[in-house]
């Protein structure tokens, strides 16, 4: 089908809200084009489609419609895992991790502390079994954030030595960080 991209972004308008709602519209309408070049075959697209997701489910979450952000969440992780296992690649890596950390946070936002669990560990499984010092695909501030909700939930779930060893790590990623910037800067 013909798309008339004149008319697909309209002028920003309104209050966010409205805003976010004609934003809404234009993700409807990508995301039909989306399964009609899939249906054609179009697989190469499937990780813009995951990458489409993430950003359609910030405005759901906005809007408070938080059954389809997450339904949104979800649809991604399936298509960053299948990715994944067709090949480790550092976009697969990255966008899986950063995936199960938006879901973990929405989940701890609602009220849901098991299952964000499941998904920041899911995010720790990640960067210890796919980042490396030589890749550097995750960084350390990026692992210090998910150790750091999952010692925030744990304290929440009154498991309190478990949130003492989590923020204990998450210190160590943030030490981390500032001895690679302080080399950085010492490399300059």
């Amino acid at each position: 089908s013909e798309l008339d991209t004149e008319n697909l972004l309209p002028e920003r308008i309104g209050s966010r809200q409205v805003q976010a709602l004609v934003d809404l519209e234009v993700f409807e309408m990508t995301e039909k084009l989306y399964g009609e070049l899939l249906a054609m075959g179009r697989d190469d697209l499937r990780h813009s489609l995951g990458e489409f997701y993430y950003y359609k489910s910030f405005v759901h979450e906005y809007l408070g419609d938080n059954a389809t952000a997450l339904k949104l969440m979800y649809k991604m992780i399936e298509i960053f895992k299948e990715e994944l296992d067709q090949g480790v690649s550092e976009d697969a890596v990255t966008w899986l991790y950063h995936s199960y950390l938006k879901t973990g946070a929405h989940l701890h936002y609602v009220g849901q502390f098991n299952e964000a669990m499941e998904c920041f560990n899911n995010a720790v499984d990640i960067f210890k079994r796919y980042d490396s010092a030589e890749n550097g695909w995750i960084d350390s501030f990026s692992r210090s954030t998910v150790l750091n909700n999952l010692g925030i939930i744990s304290c929440e779930l009154m498991q309190f030595q478990d949130a003492v060893e989590y923020g204990q790590q998450s210190l160590d990623e943030v030490n981390k960080t500032s001895a690679e910037s302080d080399s950085a800067e010492y490399l300059r």
